[in-house]
Protein backbone atom coordinates (compact mmCIF):
# COMPACT_ATOMS: atom_id res chain seq x y z
CA UNK A 1 0.00 0.00 0.00
CA UNK A 2 1.42 3.41 -0.96
CA UNK A 3 0.41 6.93 0.03
CA UNK A 4 -1.17 8.84 -2.80
CA UNK A 5 0.97 11.28 -4.73
CA UNK A 6 -2.12 13.36 -5.46
CA UNK A 7 -1.57 16.92 -4.29
CA UNK A 8 2.23 16.70 -4.18
CA UNK A 9 4.18 19.48 -5.79
CA UNK A 10 6.25 18.23 -8.71
CA UNK A 11 9.65 17.35 -7.33
CA UNK A 12 12.52 15.17 -8.36
CA UNK A 13 13.39 14.71 -4.68
CA UNK A 14 10.60 12.37 -3.67
CA UNK A 15 11.61 10.22 -0.70
CA UNK A 16 10.44 6.64 -0.48
CA UNK A 17 10.02 5.59 3.11
CA UNK A 18 9.03 2.28 4.68
CA UNK A 19 6.41 2.61 7.41
CA UNK A 20 6.26 -0.39 9.70
CA UNK A 21 3.41 -0.64 12.18
CA UNK A 22 2.99 -3.41 14.72
CA UNK A 23 -0.75 -3.87 15.09
CA UNK A 24 -3.85 -3.97 12.89
CA UNK A 25 -5.42 -1.56 15.40
CA UNK A 26 -3.02 1.19 14.25
CA UNK A 27 -4.75 1.79 10.92
CA UNK A 28 -6.14 5.14 12.11
CA UNK A 29 -2.68 6.36 13.17
CA UNK A 30 -1.24 5.25 9.81
CA UNK A 31 -4.07 7.08 8.03
CA UNK A 32 -3.30 10.21 10.09
CA UNK A 33 0.36 10.07 9.02
CA UNK A 34 -0.66 9.71 5.37
CA UNK A 35 -3.11 12.61 5.70
CA UNK A 36 -0.37 14.85 7.15
CA UNK A 37 1.93 14.02 4.25
CA UNK A 38 -0.75 14.93 1.74
CA UNK A 39 -2.02 18.02 3.61
CA UNK A 40 1.49 19.48 3.84
CA UNK A 41 2.45 18.36 0.33
CA UNK A 42 5.51 16.53 1.62
CA UNK A 43 7.49 14.72 -1.09
CA UNK A 44 7.23 11.37 0.69
CA UNK A 45 5.87 8.09 -0.59
CA UNK A 46 5.07 5.64 2.21
CA UNK A 47 5.32 1.90 1.72
CA UNK A 48 3.24 0.33 4.49
CA UNK A 49 3.91 -3.00 6.13
CA UNK A 50 2.58 -4.71 9.22
CA UNK A 51 5.60 -5.79 11.27
CA UNK A 52 4.92 -8.90 13.32
CA UNK A 53 8.40 -9.61 14.75
CA UNK A 54 9.23 -8.59 18.31
CA UNK A 55 10.72 -5.08 18.33
CA UNK A 56 13.78 -5.43 20.51
CA UNK A 57 16.59 -2.88 20.42
CA UNK A 58 18.70 -5.42 18.55
CA UNK A 59 15.96 -5.86 15.92
CA UNK A 60 15.70 -2.07 15.45
CA UNK A 61 19.47 -1.97 14.90
CA UNK A 62 19.23 -4.74 12.31
CA UNK A 63 16.47 -2.88 10.50
CA UNK A 64 18.51 0.32 10.28
CA UNK A 65 21.59 -1.47 8.99
CA UNK A 66 19.72 -3.48 6.36
CA UNK A 67 17.48 -0.67 5.13
CA UNK A 68 17.89 0.74 1.63
CA UNK A 69 15.45 3.56 2.40
CA UNK A 70 14.49 5.44 5.57
CA UNK A 71 12.12 3.65 7.93
CA UNK A 72 9.34 5.04 10.07
CA UNK A 73 8.34 2.71 12.86
CA UNK A 74 5.07 3.01 14.75
CA UNK A 75 5.63 0.90 17.87
CA UNK A 76 3.20 -0.78 20.27
CA UNK A 77 2.92 2.46 22.28
CA UNK A 78 2.09 4.41 19.09
CA UNK A 79 5.44 6.21 19.27
CA UNK A 80 6.89 7.07 15.89
CA UNK A 81 10.61 6.45 15.34
CA UNK A 82 12.87 7.31 12.41
CA UNK A 83 15.39 4.60 11.51
CA UNK A 84 18.08 5.45 8.98
CA UNK A 85 21.81 4.97 8.42
CA UNK A 86 22.29 2.92 11.58
CA UNK A 87 20.47 5.47 13.76
CA UNK A 88 17.17 5.25 15.59
CA UNK A 89 15.56 8.56 16.52
CA UNK A 90 12.39 8.76 18.59
CA UNK A 91 11.66 12.25 19.92
CA UNK A 92 9.35 12.12 22.92
CA UNK A 93 7.00 14.98 22.09
CA UNK A 94 4.71 14.20 25.01
CA UNK A 95 7.52 15.10 27.42
CA UNK A 96 7.69 18.55 25.81
CA UNK A 97 4.07 19.18 26.72
CA UNK A 98 4.97 20.57 30.16
CA UNK A 99 7.49 22.93 28.61
CA UNK A 100 4.99 24.16 26.02
CA UNK A 101 2.16 24.56 28.53
CA UNK A 102 4.35 26.54 30.92
CA UNK A 103 6.15 28.45 28.14
CA UNK A 104 6.00 32.12 28.90
CA UNK A 105 8.27 35.09 28.76
CA UNK A 106 9.22 34.78 32.42
CA UNK A 107 10.01 31.06 32.45
CA UNK A 108 11.27 30.36 28.94
CA UNK A 109 14.68 31.90 28.17
CA UNK A 110 14.23 31.42 24.42
CA UNK A 111 11.10 33.57 24.42
CA UNK A 112 12.81 36.22 26.53
CA UNK A 113 15.67 36.40 24.03
CA UNK A 114 13.65 36.68 20.82
CA UNK A 115 10.79 38.94 21.98
CA UNK A 116 8.25 37.71 19.42
CA UNK A 117 4.50 38.25 19.21
CA UNK A 118 1.67 36.30 17.63
CA UNK A 119 2.14 38.41 14.48
CA UNK A 120 5.84 37.47 14.15
CA UNK A 121 7.36 35.28 11.49
CA UNK A 122 10.35 33.25 12.66
CA UNK A 123 12.88 31.05 10.90
CA UNK A 124 14.44 28.30 13.02
CA UNK A 125 17.51 27.59 10.90
CA UNK A 126 18.77 24.86 13.25
CA UNK A 127 15.46 23.08 13.70
CA UNK A 128 16.76 19.71 14.89
CA UNK A 129 13.76 17.84 16.30
CA UNK A 130 11.72 21.02 16.53
CA UNK A 131 11.75 21.53 20.29
CA UNK A 132 12.54 25.24 20.08
CA UNK A 133 10.22 25.69 17.09
CA UNK A 134 7.38 24.25 19.14
CA UNK A 135 8.05 26.75 21.93
CA UNK A 136 8.23 29.62 19.42
CA UNK A 137 4.99 28.50 17.76
CA UNK A 138 3.26 28.34 21.15
CA UNK A 139 3.23 32.16 21.08
CA UNK A 140 1.13 32.13 17.91
CA UNK A 141 4.06 33.14 15.71
CA UNK A 142 4.47 31.55 12.28
CA UNK A 143 7.59 29.35 12.42
CA UNK A 144 9.50 28.01 9.43
CA UNK A 145 11.85 25.16 10.28
CA UNK A 146 15.05 24.46 8.35
CA UNK A 147 17.32 21.53 9.13
CA UNK A 148 20.45 20.47 7.22
CA UNK A 149 20.15 16.84 8.36
CA UNK A 150 16.37 16.20 8.43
Amino acid sequence: MTASRQGFKESSNIMHCQLYYVSESQHSQVADIQALIIAHQLPIILHLELFTDKLSQKRRQQLTQAATQPILLLDEKNKLSWLSDGLSVAPEWDKLQRRVVSAGRKSELLLQAVKITSDSQVIDATAGFGHDSLILASTGAQVIMIEQQP
